[in-house]
């Protein structure tokens, strides 16, 4: 759920108006791509297990999810270290209020 919700972010913060035709348009592409997802998993899966047996299919679906959960693992450490700078960033009307300090 949260590419659906930072997908729907996404599309208002680049100019397309909030309202309930985006977030339609937003729920309907994603559901749409879910479905496909479903259909085609199905049918890919199928022709492995049946091209390599069982054992090999589920040790692919191990390697995939480990390969995943290490990929998933290093993004979240380089997305951490580009956003713990060590100091809060100001807006410009924060630094205006800092410059001119009200006594």
């Amino acid at each position: 759920m949260f590419v659906f919700s930072y997908s729907h972010r996404e599309t208002v913060k680049h100019g397309i108006p909030e309202s309930v035709a985006t977030f339609g348009v937003i729920a309907g592409l994603w559901l749409a791509f879910v479905s496909l997802g479903n259909g085609i998993g199905s049918i890919v899966g199928g022709v492995i297990v049946k091209a390599f047996g069982f054992a090999w299919a589920s040790l692919l679906v191990v390697v995939l999810q480990l390969a995943d959960f290490i990929l998933i693992l290093f993004a979240l450490i380089v997305t951490k270290r580009k956003t713990s700078k060590g100091y809060v960033e100001l807006t410009s009307s924060q630094e205006d209020e800092e410059e001119c300090p009200e006594d």
